[in-house]
């Protein structure tokens, strides 16, 4: 495995503009869709996390508070050149970790159809019927950690 460090990042921070560089590569612009002011500057009250290697943002995932317990897992991201390395599977693993820290109890997602398999390994569980989002299938998942 590469040697890969992970790290919360403060929302406006110089690597919070990288993280939505890479968040944007791989998830908004395969789907033709783009960041706007308005859709970032609700994420101040989230939790920013990066995973970084020789100081460049590989991975990126946004927190988002729901409840006092809840939260939900927003805009998972590893780099292409990263994909299929168990990157994926220790971020969240670290993920779930800041999200105990913060003494949350759950996580919720919106995973698309494609990931599913991925996050029933990590112990996350389908809740409800297939929905379309940004046009794409995905499922509501849940874990208690």
């Amino acid at each position: 495995m590469i040697d890969i460090s992970f790290a919360e990042i403060p929302f406006g921070s110089p690597l919070y503009s990288e993280e939505i560089k890479l968040r944007d590569l791989v998830l908004r612009v395969p789907l033709g869709l783009e960041f706007y002011p308005e859709d970032l500057a609700t994420e101040y009250d989230s939790i920013h996390l990066i995973g970084s290697v020789a100081n460049s943002v590989i991975a990126a995932m946004v927190l988002k508070p729901i409840t006092q317990t809840l939260v939900k897992m927003r805009q998972v991201a590893v780099h292409p050149d990263f994909q299929n390395q168990g990157i994926g599977g220790e971020f969240v693993r670290y993920a779930e970790s800041v999200c105990k820290r913060y003494n949350y109890t759950d996580i919720e997602l919106h995973a698309r159809l494609l990931a599913c398999d991925f996050y029933e390994r990590l112990g996350y569980r389908k809740v409800g019927e297939q929905f379309e989002e940004i046009n794409i299938p995905h499922y509501k998942m849940e874990k208690s950690i």
